[in-house]
């Protein structure tokens, strides 16, 4: 009987602890002050908007997917800066490549480490294809930290895993 105590003890602490749990492939952006685990078997390229490193899922890999961080200065709070995001996102209808947008969901998100932030998914007809976005919104000080997952509409379920995933082992420094 005291093994099996034991030996329940110790596998509730290895799971408690996260050691029992699949490792990650830090990634750190030192310059940002943040790191996170990108999805396994994606690829990293350098991107041309944002200092950061934009993540891409495998070629002929479902679901097709990438992912990309940048900041942005402001002074705006939380909820502002959110409503200025969907204003500037519905702006853009019509114009260029995108024929619509569609907000699909806004929710709070909160990492493992408990950053809070907001999550917000969106549908857009992009050069006649759908694409399905989830962009996380995060406070930083004097800016907001913006990482934007995006894949085909067809691939939202699985894609919607693969982003809140990566963006629960959001860290910051």
């Amino acid at each position: 009987m005291k093994t099996i105590f034991t030996a329940v003890a110790i596998c509730l602490f290895l799971a408690h602890s996260g050691y029992a749990q699949e490792p990650c492939t830090r990634h750190t952006e030192a310059a940002g002050r943040f790191s996170y685990c990108p999805p396994t078997g994606w690829g990293s390229k350098d991107s041309t908007s944002s200092p950061y490193k934009t993540f891409l899922s495998a070629s002929g890999a479902t679901p097709r997917a990438n992912t990309n961080v940048r900041e942005e200065a402001t002074t705006l709070s939380h909820n502002d800066y959110v409503a200025a995001a969907l204003k500037y996102l519905f702006a853009g209808q019509g114009t260029g490549n995108v024929q619509s947008v569609k907000v699909v969901g806004w929710t709070d998100f909160t990492t493992d480490s408990k950053l809070r932030g907001t999550r917000l998914v969106y549908e857009t007809v992009y050069s006649g294809g759908l694409l399905h976005t989830v962009q996380y919104m995060f406070d930083r000080p004097g800016k907001k930290l913006i990482v934007t997952g995006t894949a085909g509409a067809t691939d939202k379920a699985a894609a919607d895993v693969i982003f809140d995933n990566m963006l629960k082992t959001l860290r910051t420094f």
